[in-house]
């Protein structure tokens, strides 16, 4: 899980943020919760496994005028391991890269 952060610094409709993946998320793969920004596995990853995925992620305010901001975000789904230690620091397989 990857989770876009953003802190508002305004109260009522310009401190209220929605997050979408705006680009990239074509076959399904992810979802991101629209009030926290946390980006999840949505689909099945088994037949995209050495891909890599650019999401383009955007958070916004709810005032007038709407204020926005955007984060590219790369995901590399790789083969899955048996280890579990090794799973529980890459949950399904996936390697993550925010700019």
């Amino acid at each position: 899980m990857f989770q876009m952060r953003s802190v508002p610094l305004l109260v009522g409709a310009n401190g209220e943020l929605s997050y979408v993946i705006a680009h990239g998320n074509e076959e399904g793969l992810f979802s991101v919760d629209q009030l926290t920004g946390a980006v999840t596995v949505a689909g099945r990853l088994d037949a995209v496994f050495g891909r890599s995925f650019r999401l383009v992620l955007t958070v916004k305010d709810h005032g007038s005028p709407e204020r926005l901001s955007v984060a590219d975000l790369t995901v590399a789904v790789n083969a899955t391991t048996t280890s579990p230690a090794a799973a529980a620091v890459s949950r399904h397989g996936l390697t993550c890269a925010c700019s």
